[in-house]
């Protein structure tokens, strides 16, 4: 899909603006590094969230959770989609297969930092990402549909303007508090 029939198509922009938006809110609550969000891929820079979880390990010191807050930033996107009723544009679908590799990733880092003996035995992992991510979601619906206006408009954001975005946009709150609430 071309630059020119992507902006025309409103509602696969949305949709996807929102499912970027739920990722880089899930990433800048878990105090990931967001460098990049973009709407628009072009020949040189794929849309997405470009962010790495991993560089997050030594500031945690707790791989634990480190996995869970990863997984909820895998499940976000896919949870803010559930109940569209639109077809998803082919950078969506790359979004989706992003998450479902990122989720692999997780997996397999599990194993790696000894967390689970096989990446079958990963899901008490997986489950509590997804709980979380279904929190997030609850927790911070009007960040995540404000940042997605944003990035329509936008296509772009930067971390410097992301991060000062946020800084004046979004409450502050615990994740880790987020995460021990018993509500879906």
């Amino acid at each position: 899909m071309t630059s020119s029939q992507f902006a025309g198509n409103t509602q696969v922009n949305e949709r996807l603006a929102r499912h970027l938006a739920a990722h880089a809110v899930a990433a800048l609550r878990a105090q990931f590094r967001v460098e990049l969000v973009t709407l628009n891929g072009t020949t040189e820079t794929q849309s997405g969230v470009r962010c790495d979880w991993k560089q997050a390990r030594a500031a945690y010191n707790d791989d634990r959770r480190l996995l869970i807050w990863g997984f909820a930033l895998a499940y976000i996107g896919g949870l803010i989609d559930e109940g569209g009723t639109d077809d998803f544009s082919g950078a969506h679908r790359l979004e989706v297969k992003s998450d479902m590799d990122l989720s692999e990733k997780l997996r397999e880092t599990a194993v790696e930092l000894g967390l689970a003996p096989s990446i079958q035995e990963t899901n008490p992992f997986a489950h509590s990402g997804y709980k979380l991510a279904s929190r997030l979601i609850r927790r911070d619906r009007t960040v995540i549909d404000s940042l997605s206006a944003l990035l329509i408009e936008r296509t772009i954001i930067n971390e410097s303007a992301l991060l000062a975005w946020f800084g004046e946009n979004a409450p502050a709150y615990p994740l880790g508090d987020l995460e021990k609430s018993s509500t879906f």
